[in-house]
């Protein structure tokens, strides 16, 4: 997949967590450090710890290998 996929899996991350998040803060940066890519096919799991104003994300892919 290209690297837009990522951003919008942790977008519908945030989304499932807090739908009203992404109205009530607006990104200033976003740090994204790619570790593998992601074959087609298959599924992910995208895991969220939120701090306050910040998120942070890590993306897998079905085998447990940290994709980003």
């Amino acid at each position: 997949v290209n690297n837009a996929v990522y951003g919008g899996w942790a977008t519908e991350t945030i989304n499932s967590f807090d739908p009203e998040f992404l109205t009530k803060y607006y990104h200033e940066d976003i740090n994204v450090v790619y570790k593998k890519e992601k074959q087609p096919g298959g599924y992910i799991i995208s895991k969220l710890k939120v701090e306050e104003d910040r998120t942070y994300h890590e993306i897998y892919d079905e085998e447990g290998t940290l994709l980003t």
